[in-house]
């Protein structure tokens, strides 16, 4: 019982649902969304300006709330994630930590398990994977960053996706918030954009160091069907029915 304390050297919380938000960031920088219905996600993160760019990012997703933590002089890491873990109105939840306070690396990772035992996504980013890096968290939040791939090893086997960079952070976190619930199976899958270089990009993204997908050729029912949608609006002169797709721009949103 009794008080709790968020921070120091804390931007503090933006919650859609309490209807507060102690960042103070001007709309022109960050637009508020506050008719926009919020996601089922939240972010805890160590940096105030980290939450702020990830949410200038991903301005779709519009986390339910936002929660900086600082320098863990009272709430810890683990304190958070479990918290918010624990909530009905919460899928995934993206963390980003520097640093733990002592022990509270145990704590955090028995709130990993509990959290995705319970059906949550749990989207993780550890600074300090360089000297130059650790150096950087000590500076930043008075974080002692620890072994970074005994960090990653366990919070993975405890269950958490185990972000390499901040890009593949804001990517994991947008999969994972909008596929929550949904029944994914395989790794064959369909491309289309209304631009030629993206349908290359994705073809040329379907490999990756951790991933890989399959693109196949389309069956010919497949391709019979997409070719009467493309005679329908005319383009079948300009488009091969094929995967992945490239409608080019003539296409409309239809």
């Amino acid at each position: 019982g009794g008080p709790v304390f968020l921070g120091g050297n804390s931007m503090g919380v933006r919650s859609r649902m309490g209807s507060y938000d102690t960042f103070f960031i001007p709309d022109k920088k960050l637009d508020p969304r506050r008719d926009a219905p919020p996601r089922r996600n939240a972010v805890i993160s160590q940096s105030g300006a980290f939450i702020i760019t990830r949410m200038s990012n991903l301005e779709s997703l519009d986390p339910k709330l936002a929660m900086s933590v600082g320098n863990q002089v009272d709430l810890t890491m683990s304190d958070l994630l479990y918290a918010v873990g624990r909530r009905d109105d919460l899928d995934c939840i993206g963390v980003y930590v520097e640093g733990f306070n002592d022990l509270d690396g145990i704590e955090f990772v028995r709130a990993v398990k509990e959290v995705t035992a319970l059906g949550k996504v749990v989207v993780f980013y550890k600074a300090g994977r360089t000297p130059a890096g650790r150096s950087a968290t000590a500076g930043h939040t008075a974080s002692l960053a620890g072994d970074y791939d005994v960090c990653h090893e366990v919070v993975t086997q405890a269950g958490a996706l185990v972000a390499d960079t901040f890009k593949e952070f804001e990517q994991l976190l947008e999969i994972a918030t909008h596929l929550h619930g949904k029944k994914v199976s395989g790794r064959r899958i369909g491309a289309i954009s209304n631009a030629g270089y993206e349908t290359v990009g994705m073809a040329d993204a379907i490999v990756g160091a951790r991933y890989e997908l399959q693109m196949p050729t389309l069956s010919k029912a497949a391709g019979d069907e997409i070719a009467q949608v493309l005679a329908k609006y005319r383009l079948d002169a300009l488009v091969n029915p094929r995967n992945p797709l490239d409608v080019t721009p003539m296409a409309t949103d239809e």
